[in-house]
């Protein structure tokens, strides 16, 4: 038995059960504006051509550009429509450097900063004529490398799963370790390809803090993570795998705590007052009887963002912000995007009065559950520890 234990074959078999508990397999539309696609057989980014070309999926064409030394275009050829082809150039990508291919000469620029300063490796730069995919094409991807990219986000769940078995650590390890599992893919992606959706994706070290390796290594090495993220239930691929906190919470709760929500046989009912109901879901008829329980365990991952990895500290989004709660309360004063976007600002219902200048995942929060989201997914799985759910 101690020899089946300590074997391979048990590390995947269990590492095949927690696939089944975490259903970490990512199928992301990453970042559709830094995707290459290829036609004819040259790469060229279509989400730009509006922009460089002046129309909307047209081509480059199929000639070898009159380039500078940043593969701008100096010369193009008008096309009928009015849009323009400048041609392709050859590129050896970083994640095949053995085999050069051809891409569309506006794509392929490595400029990092424009002429008129905007900088190439921000959204910003998007619908710049100056801007490309970089050097050796860094800033952009193909579908073969968005599938090896969210392949690692996935398989780093996985991998955290083996280190504590070979740890022979204990479960908890599963939800306080701060290791995670990085390789040339993932590394890649964090490094060059977050700065330009910083809503939603961010590096999960400082980027100077990542392993120096090629895309195309695909060993695995390890990274220390901060105190804000708690094991798996805070990993890039159970965030995005797992896009809402009511998901995440779902998940926990069903995968973990070996439970789940049951519609009641009489089902949800229906209201029949006539006036705006509550938007307190944990109060409202027909929902409380779930979402009693749902809404703050989903607030356990309240700092983190939905549809997204990143981790929102209280430094820069507090609980509680006066100036938010003063221009939701004063009509003569216009509240600012950050407001407007992170903050309870507008009332729809009384009963969102009290919480009016709150960060969005406190509101309703009440009898000690306004801690849940700086305590994150770890308190709740400190509180299942203490009243046995876990074990169950």
């Amino acid at each position: 038995l101690n020899a089946w234990l300590g074997s391979t074959e048990f590390e995947e078999q269990v590492i095949a059960q927690h696939r089944e508990l975490v259903w970490n397999h990512l199928e992301l539309n990453l970042m559709p504006t830094r995707r290459l696609g290829r036609r004819d057989g040259i790469y060229f980014n279509g989400n730009r051509s509006r922009h460089v070309r002046g129309l909307a999926q047209t081509h480059c064409g199929d000639f070898p550009a009159d380039i500078d030394a940043w593969n701008r275009p100096r010369s193009w050829v008008t096309n009928e429509d009015g849009s323009i082809s400048e041609g392709y150039v050859t590129v050896t990508p970083y994640w095949d450097p053995d085999n050069p291919i051809e891409v569309c000469a506006f794509d392929a620029q490595t400029m990092s900063t424009t002429t008129t300063g905007i900088d190439c490796t921000t959204a910003e730069g998007h619908s710049e004529q100056e801007c490309g995919c970089g050097p050796n094409l860094q800033w952009c991807f193909d579908s073969v490398t968005e599938g090896e990219i969210e392949e690692a986000i996935s398989t780093d769940v996985s991998e955290r799963v083996r280190h504590m078995l070979q740890r022979d650590g204990s479960y908890g390890d599963l939800f306080s370790d701060p290791t995670m599992f990085v390789n040339g893919p993932s590394i890649h992606f964090f490094r060059y390809l977050v700065p330009f959706d910083d809503e939603t994706y961010e590096s999960p070290v400082p980027v100077d803090a990542l392993p120096d390796v090629p895309f195309t290594d695909t060993a695995w090495t390890t990274i220390t993570l901060s105190d804000d993220h708690d094991g798996i239930l805070t990993a890039p691929g159970w965030l995005l795998r797992h896009q809402t906190n009511r998901g995440r919470a779902n998940r926990f709760y069903g995968g973990f705590l070996c439970n789940q929500f049951v519609l009641p046989e009489s089902g949800v009912g229906t209201e029949t007052v006539s006036a705006v109901p509550t938007p307190d879901l944990t109060r409202r008829p027909g929902c409380l009887g779930c979402h009693a329980r749902l809404e703050p365990w989903a607030a356990y991952w309240g700092r983190w963002g939905e549809a997204a990895m990143v981790y929102r500290s209280a430094d820069v989004f507090p609980a509680f912000e006066e100036e938010c709660r003063t221009c939701a309360t004063l009509s003569s004063v216009d509240c600012p995007d950050f407001c407007e976007d992170h903050y309870l600002v507008e009332m729809s219902h009384t009963d969102e009065r009290a919480y009016l200048g709150w960060y969005l995942p406190y509101a309703f929060l009440a009898d000690g559950k306004e801690e849940h989201p700086d305590l994150g997914p770890l308190g709740w799985v400190d509180s299942a520890n203490a009243d046995g759910s876990l074990d169950a």
